[in-house]
């Protein structure tokens, strides 16, 4: 356990020092369905829609759902910011997300010829959804970000990215390896399969039947949305306004700064008190373990949920069966 190399050393030993001024750690369990949410630089349109970053962020996607049996329920990508719903099966969450970021950003400051972080120095946003009502909501609440953003006045005429309600009933959607930034006989796959599935707790739908409902509840919150703009004599911004936006521009309007960062997402106060005190339980034990890591203590055992102790340090984990 203590047999580590010196560059890992130093990073544990950051990691270690630094725990009361970095994030609190996350507790990813396999099977968790999430919210994720990436932004970029300063908010700026970096993954405005144009044929080059749909295909690319799809690869990506595709690529890094692959490689760690991630399920894509619903995903959309904005001009500045990119939102899906996620199934981690096997709790792998954090590459997951590393992958994708990482291979967008090279791929776009390729195509922009630019070196700078593409993302926001924030880390991304990751929600977990406790209920099947909770997850359809987050599956409508990305679908039909394009519209409440006023973008758009449907969710199909975005010109990004965008998994459409029947995604679930078209099987695997293959995405060739774009020529931006991979090359040609690289270790990247020719082509990648993406496949967007119906989320956990709706295995009672047929894939149709399931994507009918999205499509019944999109429409009538789409019509919601345009009656509203016409109320206030608004209009939406328009496709062609949005691909002639400069990827260098940022939104006018001022973004509500706000230091709260959830972990969980449930109308069911009863699931979510329950949830809210399992990870109280795993930041005590973490910050238990933590300390006893720093003593040296060679049987020190970090709590059932732990991510990055685990893969990078080698620390050993509490089994799921001794949870209590």
């Amino acid at each position: 356990m203590w047999l580590l190399s010196g560059s890992i050393r130093n990073i544990v030993r950051f990691h270690v020092d630094n725990q009361s001024a970095m994030t609190q750690p996350r507790m990813i369990l396999p099977g968790a369905t999430y919210l994720v949410t990436r932004r970029t630089a300063q908010r700026q349109f970096l993954l405005r829609p144009s044929h080059v970053v749909n295909e690319n962020f799809a690869y990506c996607l595709g690529y890094a759902a692959n490689k760690y049996d991630v399920a894509i329920h619903a995903a959309v990508v904005m001009s500045n910011h990119w939102h899906a719903v996620v199934t981690d099966n096997r709790g792998h969450l954090p590459e997951f997300m590393a992958t994708v970021d990482r291979l967008v950003a090279n791929a776009i400051n390729r195509m922009l010829d630019r070196s700078e972080n593409v993302w926001s120095s924030r880390h991304y946003s990751c929600v977990q959804l406790l209920t099947t009502e909770d997850i359809l909501e987050k599956i409508l609440y990305v679908l039909l970000n394009p519209v409440s953003a006023g973008l758009v006045a449907k969710g199909a005429l975005w010109p990004g990215f965008r998994t459409s309600p029947k995604a679930c009933t078209n099987g695997p959607m293959s995405y060739r390896r774009p020529s931006v930034y991979f090359r040609t006989g690289g270790h990247m796959p020719d082509a990648v399969p993406l496949t967007v599935t119906a989320p956990p707790g709706y295995e009672e739908f047929t894939n149709q039947d399931f994507a009918k409902m999205l499509e019944d509840e999109i429409r009538g919150e789409e019509r919601a949305r345009v009656a509203l703009v016409r109320m206030k004599r608004q209009k939406f911004l328009g496709r062609q306004a949005v691909l002639r936006q400069s990827p260098w521009a940022f939104p006018y309007k001022e973004e509500e700064r706000s230091s709260i960062n959830p972990r969980l997402a449930c109308r069911d106060r009863k699931k979510r008190k329950v949830a809210e005190e399992r990870i109280r339980s795993f930041l005590i034990a973490y910050g238990d373990a933590w300390r006893a890591f720093r003593a040296r203590d060679p049987g020190v055992e970090f709590p059932y949920g732990t991510y990055w102790m685990v893969r990078r340090a080698g620390v050993q984990c509490v089994s799921p069966w001794n949870t209590g």
